[in-house]
């Protein structure tokens, strides 16, 4: 029996010794420059593939690329808009569990609380 889960967590209909493939993490190759890739873009196409292509919904995309990453690398203190823990926000126009391309759509970035220079001004 082959399970998929995207929660990167083995499920529970999975026999012992049985194979799984875990498809849990966006943004694994934006470390480096690996050819074919864009700092940025790439996480962006790696969603749209998700979603079109592994047959995620935008939900589970947006959660592989926020609160598994997170959870993976054992980083307790982000992943999850709750208050006390650090958060980067990316706002966008749309509503990305409808349609994950509008991730694309970016009207604003903050990071460790404070909106990146490209977006000062354009805010308001």
């Amino acid at each position: 029996m082959l399970v998929l889960t995207y929660s990167g967590e083995i499920d529970s209909t999975s026999p012992p010794g049985g194979s799984c493939i875990l498809i849990s993490l966006s943004g694994s190759d934006s470390a480096g420059p690996a050819k074919g890739t864009a700092f940025g873009l790439s996480m962006h196409q790696e969603l749209h593939l998700f979603v079109h292509k592994v047959g995620m919904t935008p939900a589970e995309a947006l959660r592989s690329a926020t609160s598994l990453v997170a959870k993976r690398f054992r980083f307790e203190d982000r992943g999850r808009l709750v208050e006390g823990l650090n958060a980067d926000l990316l706002l966008v126009e749309g509503n990305p569990l409808e349609d994950i391309d509008a991730t694309l759509n970016i009207r604003g970035v903050w990071r460790d609380g404070q909106p990146c220079s490209a977006h000062v001004g354009k805010l308001g």
